[in-house]
């Protein structure tokens, strides 16, 4: 194994998972509906929680998808982009959590061998989102990253169980550098914006 490049073995990982996601055949269905009601809605300027209850985070990112698609799957197709993403990132995340490559391929396996977020994708949720948010505030959180917060926040409206993660990490967020204090009031206000427009459509 000390002879594969990661590099190129990640590359094909990625080839094939994006070959069995075009031969997969997505079936929306429960709350799918209501994250794709919520894109397509955002999409034509309309901003609904009222009608669309719960984290919509996923949404957002679904809207350009859908301007370009016209596809009533955008949804589907945002967790699809970061399902393939999530490959090298978790790959990352196991190189540099335990500083060894080989580490990182077997825990690339252990990503590839979760059928959970696939199956649920394929639905219209957003696990496979909220999956790639949460590799990405480990790999921010373990390479010091001042984005992190943003990950956490965008990671947070998907779903808040992103959030768990906190108490792990939580002492990143103790410092008085400005210039990383400046990222977390810009997550605080990424939720606060989020929350606050959902309280006012919805009173709770």
């Amino acid at each position: 194994m000390n002879k594969v490049n990661p590099a190129i073995l990640v590359f094909f990982v990625v080839v094939a998972m994006f070959v069995f996601f075009l031969l997969a055949k997505p079936a929306m269905n429960d709350d799918g509906f209501y994250y794709e009601g919520f894109a397509e809605g955002l999409a034509k300027g309309k901003l609904d929680f009222k009608s669309f209850y719960g984290f919509q985070g996923l949404s957002f990112f679904a809207v350009p998808l859908f301007w370009l698609t016209g596809s009533h799957n955008s949804i589907i197709i945002a967790s699809i982009i970061f399902s393939l993403l999530s490959i090298p990132l978790a790959y990352l995340v196991g190189r540099d959590y335990y500083q060894n490559k080989r580490a990182g391929l077997y825990f690339l396996a252990l990503f590839l061998l979760t059928p959970y977020p696939y199956v649920t994708m394929m639905r219209g949720f957003q696990e496979a989102a909220l999956l790639f948010f949460i590799l990405l505030i480990i790999y921010g959180s373990l390479n010091k990253k001042l984005w992190t917060p943003v990950a956490w926040a965008v990671g947070g409206i998907v779903k808040p169980f992103a959030l768990v993660l906190f108490p792990l990490f939580a002492k990143n967020f103790l410092t008085s550098d400005v210039r990383k204090l400046s990222w977390v009031f810009g997550a605080l206000l990424i939720g606060a914006l989020y929350l606050g427009a959902s309280y006012y459509q919805t009173g709770h």
